[in-house]
């Protein structure tokens, strides 16, 4: 190849050679920046926990003065102030990045996280996207601080000698619920400023991606078109489409029909041979419309069969409105198939000779999409709903209570021996107790009972019918969790439950009235040892918190 002729193709090739080098450096960045704000999320996770526990031990010394429970409250929350020290360190006009890496990785930071963490905090802190989330962990910061005075303040008198009173515990044990009631909304609140965040870096990562891809599309078709019209002035310019259309007919994966203007198959590829169940001669003349039988699309029972409006669409060289989605088609034996619908017209000196259909197989598309909205709802470790959904379904539920004025309850579950587990046997053994428990909660005999997992150790279940009813119920599922066992190695996983029950009336205000009934008496129960059965409250009165054994 002389240079005449190599500079022409370099010309071709050069404009496609860097928008996809631009594409790749866009889906690098696209990658760690998702990786990023991954990251965020896990780290309020760390943050989160390590706030409870601390709160848990600090509570526990109050009580004990058990110098073992401060100590594991100084390591818990160690995590939150690391995690405090960074964020300031890089408010500071030149920090110093090894001690900024080292508190993110102290933290509860993966340090292969810590430098797309540092990262993005030092680039985008005055941002909108983190400027909201960052003003949430503050918040949650000075509540934190509160925590750690007040542990000095027991501890002092813990260490002084001084056996405190039973009002001095009271007054501290108020002061770590309102620090506890101000952290753990600060730290939801950041979840969600988080969850805002990374969706709209989402769509404009999606944008920028697609905007890229959409000019790559538009070069290459570009390309096509001059390479085309070059052919088409040669000679023999119909032989050689006729020719080329046959042979991409037999190569297309997916059924693939050359139908007239009048919708009449004049070709078919082996694949629309075995879909149809007919040779390619047989089909010949035959009228699509009649072969192609699709299910009438949900929500439209007067709708024009898809298969006139895809084919009509087609021929006009207008746009398919359903191209865009999936179509399940009939055919000849087996049950329906989801496809998608593609084409175009064939055109011959601008006027419309025919048309090329495609039905692309998407029942690996219709699969995953069913994947991905059944993880939009549950936990993937034990199958049950998560707490989000469960939310949503418990507002239903409470609102169908009010249209019947109808009664139902609602169980919250703790399982007392999870963390015991995670510290003998490590978090693999506590992964299988808790899978444990979410089908134990599942054979419940009540076909209507919804369990979920809120999250950590917390379970609900949301029950129909009487008074009676849900407390059978409860102390059913105690009996059936104390009674379950796990074999684990040479060992056997066992656990107990601490149940509250809240009895929700058609007057019951919202959701979090309800769950927070439930909650409350759960802890009741926990306070009092654990596993048992709390008495069924009514929402919205009065009650006594006294557990009763399972």
């Amino acid at each position: 190849m002389d240079a005449a002729s190599a500079s022409p193709l370099r010309n071709r090739i050069w404009p496609f050679v860097a928008i996809v080098m631009l594409q790749v450096l866009l889906a690098s960045g696209s990658i760690y920046v998702l990786s990023a704000v991954r990251a965020f999320v896990a780290g309020e996770s760390q943050w989160s926990k390590a706030q409870k526990d601390a709160i848990h031990r600090l509570d526990h010394y109050i009580v004990t003065g058990d110098r073992q429970s401060y100590d594991r409250f100084r390591e818990a929350l160690q995590i939150p102030q690391a995690d405090q020290e960074a964020r300031e360190l890089l408010e500071t006009p030149d920090p110093d990045m090894d001690k900024v890496f080292d508190a993110v990785v102290r933290g509860g930071n993966h340090p292969e996280d810590a430098g797309a963490l540092v990262w993005m905090l030092r680039n985008f802190q005055h941002h909108a996207l983190l400027e909201e989330p960052l003003n949430h962990w503050r918040v949650g910061d000075r509540y934190l601080h509160d925590l750690a005075v007040l542990a000095e303040e027991v501890r002092d008198r813990h260490e002084n000698g001084n056996e405190p009173d039973a009002p001095s515990v009271q007054r501290w044990q108020r002061a770590l619920q309102d620090i506890d009631a101000g952290a753990s909304p600060a730290a939801s609140d950041f979840s969600e400023a988080m969850g805002r965040s990374s969706r709209r870096i989402v769509a404009w990562l999606l944008w920028l991606n697609g905007t890229t891809a959409l000019v790559l599309v538009a070069l290459a078709l570009w390309q096509r078109r001059r390479v085309r019209l070059h052919r088409r002035r040669s000679a023999d310019a119909l032989a050689e489409e006729r020719a080329r259309g046959d042979a991409t007919l037999a190569a297309v994966a997916d059924p693939l029909l050359r139908v007239d203007a009048q919708g009449r198959i004049e070709a078919a590829n082996p694949a629309a041979e075995r879909l149809l169940g007919r040779t390619a001669p047989a089909l010949q003349g035959q009228a699509v419309e009649a072969l192609l039988a699709f299910a009438p699309e949900a929500g439209v029972p007067d709708a024009e069969p898809v298969t006139r409006q895809w084919l009509a669409r087609l021929l006009h060289g207008a746009p398919f409105p359903g191209a865009d989605r999936i179509h399940h088609l009939y055919p000849p034996a087996g049950p329906p198939l989801p496809v998608r619908l593609g084409g175009g017209p064939l055109l011959r000196d601008g006027v419309s000779t025919g048309a090329v259909l495609t039905l692309h197989d998407s029942r690996r598309e219709e699969q995953a999409s069913q994947q991905l909205d059944w993880h939009a709802t549950h936990d993937a470790l034990t199958g049950l709903l998560h707490r989000q959904a469960f939310i949503a379904e418990m507002a239903a539920v409470l609102e169908q209570h009010r249209a019947a004025n109808a009664a139902g309850g609602l169980l919250h579950l703790h399982l007392d021996a999870l963390k015991a587990v995670n510290e003998a046997h490590g978090h693999l053994a506590g992964d299988e107790l808790l899978a444990s428990a979410a089908r134990v909660l599942q054979a419940e005999p009540n076909t209507q009972a919804l369990p979920a997992r809120l999250g950590g150790a917390e379970f609900a279940v949301l029950l129909p019918g009487s008074r009676t009813a849900v407390q059978e119920a409860a102390e059913r599922l105690g009996t059936a969790l104390r009674n379950m066992e796990i074999p684990w190695h040479t060992d056997r996983l066992r656990t107990t439950a601490s149940i509250g029950m809240a009895y929700l009336t058609a007057d019951v205000v919202t959701v979090e009235e309800a769950l927070e009934a439930a909650r409350q008496a759960c802890s009741a129960v926990r306070r009092q040892g654990g596993d048992g059965v709390g008495p069924l409250i009514t929402t919205g009165k009065p009650h006594s918190p006294g557990p009763r054994p399972a």
